[in-house]
């Protein structure tokens, strides 16, 4: 599954975006996270200080992600599985790329590979 365009501008235009997660018991979890690269085939966002929702995260790859644009009035909801990494390449490039947007530094990137996407609109 790739994002549009469109689908792209929609999640970049929040300062934050719902991450919602769920536990091994199935208990959800949602939290309100900045995405540092949104590309067409996937999301990164960094860990700079969660606990449950990295927790749940290894325990659950399995993640849902919504935006919504209140000018387009449009959401963009994407389904898909995480993989997290705190060394490499692209860590080192986010790391790089948060450290000229905020003072904390990531413990780690979360990497969501897309696996399904929708886009609804109240019209």
């Amino acid at each position: 599954m790739t994002l549009t365009q469109e689908q792209i501008d929609i999640i970049n235009s929040n300062d934050w975006v719902v991450f919602a997660t769920s536990d091994t018991k199935n208990q959800p979890r949602a939290s309100l996270l900045t995405p540092s690269v949104v590309e067409s085939d996937r999301i990164i966002f960094s860990n700079m200080q969660m606990g449950k929702t990295a927790e749940n995260l290894q325990a659950n790859p399995n993640v849902f992600v919504a935006a919504y644009d209140k000018h387009l009035d449009k959401c963009v909801k994407v389904t898909g599985t995480v993989e997290l990494t705190s060394d490499g390449e692209l860590f080192d490039e986010i790391k790089a790329l948060e450290a000229t947007r905020c003072e904390f530094v990531p413990k780690e990137i979360i990497v969501l590979t897309i696996t399904k996407i929708e886009t609804s609109s109240e019209n």
